[in-house]
């Protein structure tokens, strides 16, 4: 047999054994599918950098999987200075709908090493979004069956909302005498490399904002000296480039705009003060981005999103109400007067979930924050008794969990069903809010 047809019924039996197994199959690289479109997605690719990134994407058609053109996909890297690895970037256009795409890598031998499949968003309805904070990559043994469970609930997005990546510290331990952008650079690349997410088969939209271990300090602010390269290092790792129906804001906010629903991806770090009622939570710049492009959306249904809890002042730890409570009810008021919106509240950080409802008085409308937190990190048994929330309708602390937003609209309102969810899928409460 001619050496050319070996190592061809090679790859075909290697892509046999190795194509649509589901994920089962914790191997390969760590990949992230980005911000996408209809007809565009990013892809980030973590690799060793001594090794060459071979890769190609295909389409599936009704003969089969077939290639799909080179020029519709474009490669950028990015690299750090003693690091062992690289991040690659593919920027991929001209997509279609409800069409399935390949991602193929192969080694120097052309033989097939790691495989993905992903989609473009689709204009569907109910709409399933995965919210997930606090992933300690500390916790080995908790974080693979709980993204096994958020993997088989098949969520349309996955939205990473805060302390995605603990770069402040290691095992638990806080870096002595502050971080440093090298340490953070590796943190981040040492979670992607660890957490079971990124090794999934099949890829799944994600959007991401940050929190102050993200960030790089615990509890940190607009004073923090390594913001700038904190910024350029998460946005290496979520790239934030601006698509149709995704915008840039000031620091690492973002906005995307889809099937008729509007999400702020907020900054609580960049621009934040001390605590002081007076003080900036998400700083001028930001605020005013906020509060003139809602005015402009086409959607009727606006989530805002921050890595800490809007309204916190049940509690000691930090909120945007808990700690710049005067600055807190001048956002609320200009809230108030956009007409022709609906707002809802979500957020992450407190190591438990919970809803709140939020009376009328202060929008007028009854709206409700949702808090996600942690998907594997520590949990507190009784934190609700010590610091009880009068505004909560349900919650679930003490456990790892993460919340599933179910949206669907019914004419003029929205039905918004929330559940949180455990190992094994196991359900922790389940709200059907109407909005």
């Amino acid at each position: 047999m001619k050496k050319g047809l070996v190592v061809l019924l090679s790859f075909w039996l290697v892509s046999c054994l190795s194509l649509d197994k589901g994920h089962s199959e914790y191997s390969g690289y760590s990949i992230l599918q980005g911000p996408t479109t209809q007809n565009e997605t990013i892809i980030t690719v973590l690799y060793p950098k001594n090794r060459t990134l071979n890769y190609k994407v295909e389409v599936e058609t009704p003969e089969g999987f077939k290639a799909f053109s080179s020029s519709n996909v474009k490669k950028s890297l990015n690299n750090y200075n003693d690091s062992d690895y690289t991040v690659a970037r593919l920027d991929i256009n001209n997509l279609e709908p409800n069409k399935k795409y390949r991602l193929l890598f192969l080694n120097s031998r052309r033989e097939l090493i790691d495989n993905r499949t992903f989609y473009a968003l689709s204009d569907k309805d109910p709409l399933k979004i995965s919210l997930v904070s606090c992933m300690n990559d500390q916790y080995e043994k908790e974080q693979e069956p709980m993204w096994k469970t958020l993997i088989d609930t098949n969520p349309d997005m996955v939205f990473m909302i805060g302390d995605n990546v603990y770069a402040d510290a290691k095992l638990g331990v806080l870096f002595k005498g502050g971080v440093t952008p090298q340490d953070i650079w590796k943190r981040y690349e040492q979670t992607r490399n660890s957490l079971y997410i990124y090794r999934q088969k099949k890829l799944i939209p994600t959007y991401a904002t940050w929190d102050d271990h993200d960030y790089g300090t615990n509890n940190g602010g607009k004073d923090f000296k390594y913001k700038k390269q904190a910024k350029e290092i998460f946005e290496t790792f979520f790239p934030q480039t601006e698509q149709s129906n995704f915008k840039k804001g000031p620091g690492v906010s973002s906005l995307l705009s889809f099937n008729n629903y509007s999400f702020y991806f907020l900054d609580n770090r960049s621009f934040r003060d001390k605590k002081n009622p007076s003080g900036q939570h998400f700083g001028k710049e930001q605020s005013q981005w906020i509060q003139e492009s809602v005015k402009k959306l086409n959607s009727k249904y606006v989530f805002f999103i921050s890595g800490d809890q809007f309204f916190g002042a049940y509690h000691r730890f930090e909120s945007f109400e808990g700690h710049h409570s005067k600055t807190f009810k001048e956002f609320l008021n200009k809230l108030k007067s956009i007409q022709n919106k609906k707002i809802i509240f979500v957020s992450g950080d407190r190591h438990l979930s919970e809803v709140m409802e939020i009376e009328s008085t202060l929008l007028g409308y009854k709206t409700y924050e949702i808090t996600s937190s942690g998907i594997h990190s520590s949990v507190y048994p009784g934190s609700f008794e010590k610091d009880p929330n009068p505004r909560q309708i349900a919650g679930k602390d003490g456990v790892h969990n993460f919340i599933n937003l179910n949206l669907e609209r019914h004419q003029e309102s929205l039905n918004l069903k929330v559940e949180s969810l455990g190992k094994d899928g196991k359900l922790y409460f389940k709200e059907s809010l109407n909005l």
